[in-house]
């Protein structure tokens, strides 16, 4: 069960090695800088930090720590220190793109970023909760920044 779990979310994104190679033209720290936002000629990325990926770690290990032990414990095999593993691997694996061309608008308001992707359905309302992307900035100037250098590399795409 562990297995098809680590499987699944393991297939659902997308592996360091395969990460786009743009160069960067902007970049946003979350306010705790567990992650950032990384703008591309292509695309707007997303991805934990090391500092974030260290934080899930500590997270996951003061949880297992805080459940009382089983009496028998096989000496081959701990499920805790399994499960840590891959909620380990998964972050650090975690990338998400967003190509430039599916991105309808994007919005700086205080210091939340929204990313507003196109919809194909007639009836959906512009920026729908299924269809946006939110991220917590550092500064309301550094989301401000990274909003207008997403709208320029659209314009610049579009041409």
């Amino acid at each position: 069960m562990i297995f098809a779990a680590a499987l699944l979310v393991a297939t659902a994104t997308a592996p360091p090695d395969t990460a786009p190679q743009d160069s960067t033209l902007a970049e946003l720290l979350s306010r705790d800088s567990a992650s950032h936002v990384v703008l591309t000629p292509r695309s707007v990325d997303f991805a934990f930090t090391e500092r974030g990926a260290r934080r899930v770690r500590r997270a996951s290990d003061s949880a297992a720590a805080a459940r009382p032990q089983r009496a028998a414990r096989s000496e081959w095999f701990d499920g805790a220190a399994l499960a840590r593993g891959i909620t380990d691997g998964i972050v650090r694996g975690m990338h998400m793109t967003f190509p430039l061309e599916l991105v309808d608008q994007v919005r700086a308001d205080g210091d939340m970023l929204t990313v507003c992707f196109a919809s194909r359905a007639p009836d959906t309302p512009p920026c729908g909760d299924k269809k946006r992307f939110v991220f917590t900035g550092t500064t309301p100037a550094d989301v401000h920044r990274f909003a207008a250098a997403v709208e320029q590399a659209r314009a610049r795409a579009a041409r």
